[in-house]
């Protein structure tokens, strides 16, 4: 039936005119006596409450498995020693929330293949210096992120080049070619490249 297969906010709407309807039908059976009047109150309820049961239903119920798959890069730091933290990158140079949370939210799962902690997240509360935090890693990798990171005790770096847009791969890559003395590069596998961060050598 073509009224099943309405959008979520036809649905929402529905339930708004359809709800206090059925409310109003308890309440006036609530207290009274049976009588021909709240005997046609049952019946709306009960047609009300079938009617919202349809609306809502959700026949066949089909589950379908979700698989995390993480790239190669990322299950390779599962074979590095324990504990570490590191960053992944890079993340998206944009201010919309939702561009930030999706790819926080794409790292946490990659972060799935070894369970070390990451400077990304999303949990839908954002601590104290997170924002600028996650400013400071637009521009990785620069000094001032670099330092930023070593102070919070990160010790590597994983890139993703797939995620970097092609048409800013050239200005990145000269990023880390003026940054090589805090950079060491100790994995490739794939689209993915781990760095180790340190100071540079005095």
């Amino acid at each position: 039936m073509p009224w099943l297969e309405q959008s979520a906010a036809e649905s929402t709407l529905w339930a708004i005119i359809l709800l206090p309807l059925a409310g109003a039908a308890v309440n006036g059976l609530a207290g009274r006596r049976l009588g021909r009047a709240n005997v046609t109150f049952i019946a709306i309820a009960a047609m009300v409450g079938a009617l919202l049961l349809t609306e809502f239903a959700a026949m066949p119920f089909e589950i379908e498995p979700y698989g995390v798959d993480p790239p190669a890069i990322d299950r390779w730091l599962n074979t590095l020693p324990k504990p570490f933290a590191l960053v992944e990158v890079p993340v998206p140079d944009s201010l919309s929330v939702i561009s930030q949370e999706r790819r926080n939210t794409l790292f946490m799962l990659h972060s799935l293949a070894h369970f070390q902690p990451i400077v990304e997240g999303y949990s839908g509360i954002q601590p104290p210096g997170y924002k600028a935090t996650f400013r400071q890693l637009v521009s990785f990798p620069d000094e001032a992120s670099l330092r930023m990171l070593l102070r919070l005790g990160v010790k590597y770096a994983v890139e993703h080049v797939d995620l970097i847009p092609s048409t800013e791969r050239a200005a990145i890559e000269a990023r880390y070619e003026r940054c090589a003395a805090w950079l060491t590069l100790v994995h490739t596998e794939g689209e993915g490249r781990v760095y180790q961060l340190h100071y540079p050598a005095q």
